[in-house]
């Protein structure tokens, strides 16, 4: 991920925007705030390098979390189109807010996936591992080619080339 996140990084110009946000069990934080890339490349590279696997995914918190900070860049950006990459194993862990209905123990009420791509924001998933929750990872990518899956994670590399390719589109 972190050999894949660097190489993603290095092809954006000065004038791209970019934030990095992180999340497991103990904490979701904005590593890099939205801001041009080339205002944050030395905050870019050291928190690509301080991902770590964690455990547990908050999905509905990490979601809303992530969906207020591009709340704020749509309106300090509004000339820019925006893509929120999600990577995870897609396996969720309770939350509030439940969907009684759904099949899927995050399921929000309302579900902060939508309301990120009612902003007009184009969600990439990326289902990592081999005990990953394709079909979680897929609710929230914003249609089918943007969601991603890889077992070993050996083709993240890839996966984010094609994300590039897509984004540049």
């Amino acid at each position: 991920l972190k050999e894949a996140a660097s190489g993603y990084t290095s092809n954006l110009s000065d004038e791209s925007i970019i934030g990095i946000h992180s999340f497991d069990t103990l904490s979701i934080t904005e590593d890099v705030p939205v801001k041009k890339y080339g205002d944050v490349k030395p905050l870019v590279a050291s928190a690509i390098a301080a991902l770590r696997p964690g455990d547990a995914t908050p999905t509905r918190d990490a979601l809303f979390f992530s969906k207020r900070i591009l709340e704020q860049a749509v309106k300090d950006y509004p000339d820019k189109t925006f893509s929120y990459i999600f990577v995870s194993d897609g396996r969720p862990v309770d939350g509030s807010h439940k969907d009684p209905n759904s099949q899927y123990p995050n399921a929000a009420i309302p579900n902060p996936a939508d309301e990120i791509k009612a902003l007009g924001v184009t969600i990439y998933t990326i289902a990592i591992g081999a005990d990953a929750f394709p079909d979680v990872m897929r609710t929230i990518a914003t249609g089918p080619e943007t969601m991603f899956s890889t077992p070993t994670g050996a083709e993240l590399k890839d996966i984010y080339k094609k994300i590039a390719t897509r984004q540049c589109n």
